[in-house]
């Protein structure tokens, strides 16, 4: 019963680990369910060592059951999962050579006496369970941050991770096992060298963990980096198109000069004429949009151009509400970012003539609806939870950060975004707040 009552508080340690350093996934009585898989493995781990199971086995067995316990009820990536199991394993071994090994090398404490049954077993066990939580609190006090690795880093973390705690408990039981009380001194080097080892192989995992977190630092400000040189890109698109209407006013002076020639010499025809061939070449050059909102109209404008010179039938509709309370430059970067995706879509259709772009602002219920529909080839990844990460093909990265950042975007503005993608086309639909909402 003793033995039964220490793996619960075992399984209880682990359970203040995963909920306090993970994030726990949106699942109906998960708290319920959490003790109900935390109490199975402790009936599992008394059954095991009642069939006196090898604990080199045991505790790597574990590792993997802490491992599917928090794939099932914690969002983390599976690196980050097997980091906690590891280091919980760590504070198992810990704790294990400190009630076994010291008492018998440097207190000369028979074995016997610290085994099940033994004199010492209750005393004993509660120091382990004290020193397993002492340096659980400890892990609480390493700052939660995302670490990524390299395939090749996770494969080697977790290849040397396994073989380094299979030495450890090998050390563990061969020094318990093979114990002499007339070779003090060797029992207690020997001893020395195996909490020295222990506390390399903690060293180690750490620095992974900065390794890891470091690296994703690293491609946060790539990412960053890359946003910018987005803006910017959208920021030169619109002083392109401000350049080019003026040039488109410059033009139509000279226009009207010529037409005014033309009406005074009453050559209405030939007037007429000019008018039809300039206002033809003038839709086709320049596809302006005015919707009272010029750093908008000039967004819009320059992408519309782009997609017609793509060869991508486009269709819009701009009614903007008067009281918008997003401000102009993240309202462009939104827009410019879903027409981009949009454009890079319908670039991998192979037939021009099924290439499309809808896009429409108009006020619905005292909000700001934006709606993006273009074309596709349904080249999307749909992640466990059913929701879309990105694109499968080329340019996978400014595509996933373009995406994150209309996200990022909509809700710093209070607002909702829903993507529907499907086989042949794809939806954006974004809900933004107005003063009236």
């Amino acid at each position: 019963m003793w033995e039964f009552v220490i793996n619960l508080l075992e399984v209880a340690i682990l359970f203040l680990l995963f909920n306090n350093k993970l994030e726990k996934k949106e699942l109906s009585y998960s708290y319920p369910l959490q003790i109900l898989c935390l109490f199975s493995q402790a009936v599992l781990l008394l059954i095991l060592k009642k069939f006196s199971c090898s604990t080199i086995f045991i505790l790597l067995f574990f590792i993997g059951i802490h491992f599917i316990y928090g794939f099932l009820f914690f969002e983390n990536k599976p690196i980050t999962l097997l980091f906690w199991s590891v280091l919980y394993a760590i504070g198992t071994i810990l704790a294990d050579a400190v009630t076994t090994i010291v008492p018998t090398a440097f207190l000369d404490i028979d074995l016997s006496a610290l085994l099940p049954n033994g004199m010492l077993r209750i005393p004993f066990t509660l120091i382990y369970i004290s020193i397993l939580f002492l340096f659980t609190l400890i892990l609480l006090c390493i700052n939660n941050q995302t670490f990524r690795l390299p395939f090749r880093e996770k494969l080697a973390f977790i290849l040397l991770s396994l073989l380094c705690i299979a030495i450890l408990q090998a050390i563990l039981i061969r020094q318990l096992t093979g114990y002499a009380p007339d070779q003090g001194n060797n029992n207690r080097f020997l001893s020395v060298i195996f909490f020295l080892v222990l506390f390399l192989f903690f060293a180690f995992v750490l620095y992974v963990y900065t390794l890891g977190t470091t690296q994703e630092q690293n491609q946060r400000l790539s990412e960053e980096n890359i946003i910018q040189q987005m803006e910017l890109k959208q920021y030169e698109q619109v002083v392109s198109s401000v350049e080019e209407l003026r040039s488109v006013k410059h033009d139509m002076q000279n226009h009207m000069t010529v037409i005014s020639a033309m009406l005074h010499e009453k050559q209405y025809e030939k007037a007429c004429s000019y008018i039809d061939t300039y206002a033809d070449k003038l839709n086709q050059t320049h596809r302006i949009i005015s919707s009272g909102n010029i750093p908008i109209d000039c967004i819009v404008t320059n992408k519309l151009s782009y997609a017609h010179a793509q060869h991508i039938k486009t269709t819009h509709s701009i009614f903007l509400p008067k009281d918008i309370l997003i401000d102009d430059i993240q309202l462009c970067t939104l827009i410019g970012n879903l027409f981009d995706n949009a454009i890079e879509a319908c670039m991998k259709i192979k037939e021009p003539d099924k290439r499309y772009i809808d896009f429409q602002i108009k006020p619905f219920n005292c909000m700001m609806s934006i709606y993006m529909e273009n074309s596709c080839i349904g080249d999307y990844v749909i992640d466990k939870n059913g929701k879309l990460k990105t694109s499968k093909q080329t340019n996978i990265i400014n595509h996933g950060i373009g995406l994150k950042r209309i996200k990022e975007i909509v809700e710093r503005a209070n607002g909702f975004v829903t993507l529907n993608p499907s086989n042949d086309k794809f939806e954006v639909i974004i809900q933004l707040p107005t003063e009236e909402h």
